[in-house]
């Protein structure tokens, strides 16, 4: 029998997080409300509610890991 030990990526338990980045859909990137009533600079710009300015949106969600399959542990 094999011994086995903690798997380092995912610290056994068998899923790491995995993030990832998108265009905002509310403000097309530009951190800026589409809404916004005027373009003049001296109103100043609507930070975008969906995004926060950043113009992207950040996803994450769980996934197996991928050096120990999910399994939590690997060959030690």
């Amino acid at each position: 029998m094999l011994d086995e030990r903690p798997c380092p990526l995912c610290r056994g338990a068998g899923e790491t997080l995995v993030a990832s980045e998108r265009t905002c859909h509310s403000c097309g990137g530009t951190g800026r409300d589409r809404r916004s009533s005027t373009d003049d600079p001296r109103f100043g710009a609507d930070t975008c509610q969906a995004c926060h300015g950043y113009g992207v949106e950040t996803s994450r969600e769980f996934q197996l890991c991928p050096s120990c399959n999910g399994r939590g542990s690997i060959p030690g």
